[in-house]
């Protein structure tokens, strides 16, 4: 629970300010679409940046046998 509460408050320090009311959507698109303006690519680094890579091994203990029944069915 600690670690979702850092990880949470990490987001925000980095983040800061990002959501925006979904009737605001097409200007903002028309207003960062300009070519001079990168601030998608800078979101996006950002999101980068706060998302963790996952190696085999960190995904390897769903396969574990005492794990099998715990996880969704891989055919849906």
């Amino acid at each position: 629970q600690l670690k979702y509460i850092y990880e949470a408050l990490e987001e925000y320090l980095i983040c800061q300010h990002t959501w925006f009311p979904v009737n605001e959507l097409s200007q903002r698109i028309q207003k960062y679409s300009e070519p001079k303006c990168d601030e998608f690519k800078r979101e996006y680094q950002l999101i980068c940046r706060l998302t963790p890579v996952y190696t085999i091994g960190d995904c390897a203990g769903s396969y574990r046998t005492e794990n099998r029944l715990k996880n969704r069915d891989i055919s849906v």
